[in-house]
């Protein structure tokens, strides 16, 4: 077993690997084979596979590396406790869930594309250790800026999944593209504050916020009347109006607008299906703010003749009956 050195606080646990490969100048198969019992290892970038084999690697319990060194806790944070329970299965090894783990980590990848840095970060990290690493808290979904600097992150041409992604460089290494100049929109920043808060959430079940949440908290800020309906197309606009355009394109969301009608779905008592996280940020950031004059109820109004009151005929059958 290789002496690797443990993770830096917030640190990937693929980016610690990736430092003790260069460290001891072996590739990730050879470290695989060598200290995990995995030939031919292949690392995910937001994940930890083995989980506990790489936890032995770093001298830390499984628990510590899941919950402090992967995107495990934003993944999982609006999954019901069965969907929970199917993940923590998988991600400790238990074979009675097949669901697990590979699931929940897909809501922790929407968007993400390239490997996203700040070179604030980086510049300080080098200073103070000659070296940097890659942040769980800048790779997550609609996350564009620093929380510790402010600033808008950038993008290395390092894809996070799929052909070409067990690249060695770190951060401080990479010439990357700014995701945006200047101050960073506010509802930007409000989903950026949203993933931390959720990614650094206590261990355990998730609190997965449901459709009588949306609607009370749209009504008490004006986007929805009482009782009302939800207009699929005026939602979507309505979110539109509130985020960049180019925003909502990078995490899939764009520029169709019907690829936004899942944000009405989600304030029907009916439909309980799970989303991922970064649906609930873009719509608790939304109901969040107060509407505007400029932007339309998002009532869904019949065509047509009005309907005639319930209350009037349930009294017309009434006296009817009498």
């Amino acid at each position: 077993m290789l002496p690797a050195r443990r993770p830096y606080s917030g640190e990937l646990a693929t980016s610690a690997a990736l430092r003790c490969c260069r460290q001891f100048n072996v590739s990730f198969k050879r470290l695989g084979a060598a200290s995990l019992g995995k030939g031919g290892w292949r690392p995910s970038f937001l994940g930890a596979s083995p989980l506990a084999e790489l936890a032995s690697l770093f001298r830390l319990a499984p628990a510590e590396l899941l919950w402090n060194h992967t995107s495990f806790p934003y993944a999982t944070s609006m999954m019901q406790a069965q969907y929970f329970d199917n993940a923590i299965a998988n991600a400790y090894g238990d074979a009675r869930s097949r669901i697990g783990l590979g699931s929940a980590m897909h809501n922790a990848t929407r968007g993400l594309v390239w490997r996203r840095y700040c070179p604030l970060c980086a510049a300080e990290e080098y200073g103070a250790y000659r070296e940097s690493f890659w942040h769980c808290a800048h790779n997550l979904p609609g996350v564009w800026t620093c929380a510790t600097h402010d600033a808008y992150l950038c993008e290395a041409q390092l894809l996070v999944s799929g052909v070409g992604a067990l690249a060695y460089a770190l951060p401080h290494e990479c010439q990357g593209r700014p995701l945006g100049m200047g101050r960073p929109p506010e509802p930007v920043l409000r989903v950026g504050t949203l993933a931390l808060e959720w990614q650094s959430r206590p261990r355990g079940t998730g609190m997965p916020l449901d459709a009588k949440h949306y609607r009370e908290l749209a009504i008490s800020n004006k986007w929805l009347s009482s009782d009302r309906p939800v207009n699929m197309d005026q939602l979507a606009s309505a979110i539109g109006a509130i985020f960049p355009s180019r925003y909502l394109t990078s995490i899939g969301f764009g520029p169709q607008r019907q690829l936004l009608h899942w944000g009405a779905l989600m304030l029907r008592p009916g439909v309980p299906l799970p989303y991922a996280p970064i649906k609930h940020a873009i719509l608790s950031v939304l109901f969040s703010l107060r509407r505007s004059t400029g932007i339309a109820l998002i009532d869904h109004v019949p065509s047509g003749p009005p309907g005639t009151s319930t209350a009037l005929i349930d009294r017309f059958y009434a006296k009817a009956a009498r």
